[in-house]
Formats: structure tokens, sequence, C-alpha cells
């Protein structure tokens, strides 16, 4: 087997075992951080991964696989620094969610509605950033819309019948993705909380997949 067939394998045996990490780690579904108990995640990944999450998983994988086998070259330094403030963001936004009890308006919750989208999205931007392939962003961007408008959609109605005028008071203030200003809400940041939704996890893959990133770029310069 020559040198470049031996190269191609090894980056296909990386983007499979990236992607198989994002498949576990992205989604609610890991309920112990040392340890998985099959059966609880078998169970909690049925009832979690609906039509639009299974959409969203499928996105992820193929964007994963893309920029891996596009890298080529010393990753830019400037697309890690958008990536990591998506991480950042996400973990931010994870602190002031509690789940299905209270609104969440505090924090980035003031500047849109949906913050965890925003990082996400905004780590692809960086990740697409750092390998510098131009022609990428836009298609991440219409693919992104595709998979999430709806998931946001059903959340918006979810929300609105929970909580009723007081979310429609929260979105007549706040807008839905791009923030343009910030709306001072309640709360404070707690990483404790951030612990619990599991955003430390996504946190941790996704530093591992920026590695993995930079590391097959610069065996590919």
């Amino acid at each position: 087997m020559d040198l470049h067939a031996r190269s191609l394998l090894f980056d296909l045996a990386i983007i499979k075992e990236t992607t198989a990490c994002f498949s576990i780690f992205s989604t609610p579904s890991v309920h112990n951080v040392m340890r998985l108990d099959t059966l609880r995640f078998r169970r909690s990944m049925s009832k979690s991964m609906n039509g639009t999450g299974r959409n969203r998983l499928m996105y992820g994988y193929v964007m994963c696989a893309v920029t891996l086998a596009l890298a080529k070259g010393d990753v830019r330094v400037a697309g890690l620094v958008v990536a990591l403030a998506g991480i950042a963001l996400r973990i931010w936004s994870a602190g002031f969610i509690e789940k299905n009890d209270i609104l969440a308006t505090g924090g980035p919750y003031g500047l849109c509605r949906n913050p965890l989208y925003l990082g996400s999205f905004t780590f692809g931007v960086g990740s697409i950033i750092a390998i510098g392939v131009w022609w990428l962003l836009p298609v991440y961007a219409v693919g992104f819309a595709l998979f999430y408008v709806p998931t946001v959609l059903n959340e918006q109605k979810f929300l609105a019948d929970k909580f009723g005028d007081k979310y429609a008071e929260y979105c007549r203030k706040v807008p839905p993705f791009i923030p343009y200003k910030y709306v001072r809400g309640t709360g404070d940041f707690s990483f404790a909380m951030s612990v619990e939704n599991r955003e430390h996890l996504h946190a941790m893959v996704s530093v591992l997949y920026l590695f993995i990133l930079a590391a097959i770029g610069h065996l590919r310069a």
C-alpha cells in the first residue's frame, strides 16, 4: 500500500471516530460524565431523537466529515478563535437553562432567543474559516437554516403553550437569532447548571474536533 493510500485510510479513520464522538456527546442523552449506562442511553435516545433531531445529527455528521476531508495546510488562528467563541457561547447559554421549568431570559438570552444554536452556528463558521474553504460558508448557512428552523419553530410553540403571555412579551423584546440589542433578563449564570445540561461534554468533544482538524491540516501541509 503506497503512502497516499495509507494517508487516505488514516484520514477516513479519523473522520469516522470524530463523527462517532459527535453522535454521542452532542445529544442530550448522555447521563454520566465518566461512564455511560447503555440501557438508559438507548431509552433516552429513542425518546429524544425525533425527526428534526435525527436530521440535525446527520447534518452534523456531514459537516464534520466535509471539513475534516477538506482541511489542507495549517489552520487559520482566526477561525479557531471564532469556533472557541461558539463553544463559550454554548457553555454560557447552558448555564441559564432550567429545562421546562423556568423561561431563560438572562445572560445570552437577553441577546437572542436561541443562543445555544447561535453558538453551534458560530462554531461551524469558525471551523470553516479555519480551513479557508470559503465556498462552504454559504452552503453551511443554508443547510443550518433548513435543519434548525423547524426545531426553533417547534420549541417556540412549546414555550408559548407553557409560558403564555410571558413568552410572548419576551419574543417582542428579544430577536430570535441575530443579536442587535441587549435586553436585561433575570437569572445568573451557573456552571453547575451548564454541567447538569451536559454542555461540558459538548465542549470537550468540540475542542477535540478542532485539535484533530488542526492536526490533519498540518499533516497535509
